[in-house]
């Protein structure tokens, strides 16, 4: 059997009421089941119901949550009785029945009243908790689905993108988000987003929301704590941060993408209603952050390995170059481009020992004709820190500048790494990627 929609229930007790006693009967109900997603809204394609109820009758017994009576007198007794319907300690709306002519309403019908406002609230607040558990099962249906279709892709930025459409589409949100973090940054990437979109925004209102420091906002603080924050009304949310490129966002709510404890990313979900996200749409949402985390992780499983055979290939084209008693500076070129191919930068360059001193001997990247004539002390510290270091050195954002970012201007957030080079004991120089358009894919 077809499951009744709002209005013909409605329908159906008006016209049990008014039957009953013989009487014009009216129903105001106070809300209609949540629309959820996949659900056809059980008003749809019904006349709208009023928000508030139609009469001061229905007003006065909605506010005071109690059966009353009108007060016409003449005939020796009420001809209104509206009486609530009250399921759970909620007002689900409000019953009104009148006779225009004819006797007042006796004992006995005002009972009668009384009980059928309590068998129809009993009624539809079963009718709604059916529709809320039958949402349910279909929202862990969709998980379920969701998950299947994105635990395959190996590929990093195909998953995010795949996530995050699949998201909106399925389940209807405002606007979705992935962050990833890759270990030793202090910044979040966004991957991948859906959803919100407006002709007129500009690129830099666009691009507000792709980096995300630790700490900053929602996304930010969840990042670095490793607890998920919801925000049902984002005006009362201190860590909410508004962006220009999403007016309407008026619920938030942010997970950690976590594998064994190490938070990986963000998943950003919006709504563009208050009070957005109940706790079935949390159950969903943390299912899903489970799937996605496992997914990320094997997408980056995937990714080492085959940057690995991919250094393994670049060590034997150089090994025979150096078999072949090539001359140096081809042997340095052929270093930088494979360095370049397997981990992009925007400069990379190697400095070796000479007479003590460190010299620029290779570099390559659009600096490729950079002249560094003079080091501070600043800079040549960081580069002979990395010269006796026994590990790669990485550069953070209160490290002093390396020379090719002192000399390009880069902003302090850049990255660079050092790595010592070594012939046995013997300390031949350093190599230096540096990086700040490019990011680690």
């Amino acid at each position: 059997m077809a499951r009744p929609t709002v209005v013909a229930q409605r329908e159906l007790i008006v016209e049990t009421a008014a039957r009953l006693v013989e009487g014009q009967a009216d129903l105001w109900l106070a809300e209609a089941p949540p629309q959820r997603p996949g659900i056809a809204s059980p008003t749809e394609d019904s006349p709208s119901l009023p928000q508030e109820p139609p009469s001061d009758l229905m007003r006065r017994a909605l506010e005071s949550r109690r059966l009353l009576l009108s007060e016409e007198v003449e005939r020796g007794g009420a001809l209104a009785v509206a009486v609530p319907l009250l399921a759970d300690e909620a007002v689900l709306g409000v019953l009104e029945v009148r006779r225009a002519e004819g006797p007042p309403f006796s004992g006995a019908e005002i009972e009668l009243i009384d009980g059928l406002a309590a068998q129809s609230a009993a009624a539809l607040q079963a009718a709604r908790q059916v529709t809320t558990e039958r949402w349910r099962v279909e929202q862990l249906s969709l998980v379920r689905t969701v998950s299947a279709r994105v635990v395959q892709v190996l590929e990093l930025d195909e998953l995010c993108h795949r996530v995050t459409d699949l998201i909106l589409q399925t389940f209807n949100y405002y606007y979705v988000a992935l962050f990833t973090l890759d270990p030793g940054q202090e910044s979040l990437r966004c991957r991948a987003n859906a959803g919100a979109t407006r002709p007129e925004s500009t690129e830099s209102e666009a691009s507000l929301h792709l980096q995300i420091q630790l700490g900053e906002g929602i996304i930010g603080h969840v990042a670095q704590t490793g607890v998920e924050v919801l925000a049902n009304d984002v005006s009362r949310e201190p860590h909410y941060r508004h962006v220009d490129s999403l007016p309407e966002t008026r619920s938030e709510v942010a997970l950690p993408l976590k594998i064994e404890g190490r938070v990986m990313g963000v998943l950003d979900v919006q709504s563009d209603h208050v009070d957005g996200f109940d706790e079935t749409d949390m159950l969903v949402l943390r299912a899903l952050a489970d799937s996605i985390a496992i997914a990320i992780h094997n997408a980056n499983l995937y990714r080492s390995e085959r940057w690995r055979r991919q250094v393994a290939d670049s060590l034997r084209e150089v090994a025979g170059l150096l078999s072949e008693d090539v001359a140096l500076d081809q042997v340095l070129e052929a270093i930088l481009a494979e360095l370049e191919r397997t981990l992009p930068c925007d400069v990379v360059a190697i400095w070796l020992l000479r007479d003590g001193d460190l010299c620029l001997s290779a570099v390559r990247g659009y600096a490729a004709e950079v002249c560094i004539t003079d080091l501070s002390p600043d800079v040549d510290s960081w580069l002979n820190q990395a010269l006796r270091a026994d590990q790669p050195v990485i550069r953070t954002q209160q490290s002093p500048a390396e020379p090719l970012g002192a000399e390009l201007g880069f902003p302090s957030d850049y990255s660079a790494i050092s790595a010592p080079l070594r012939a046995g004991d013997q300390r031949l120089g350093v190599l230096t990627p540096v990086s700040y358009t490019h990011l680690r894919a």
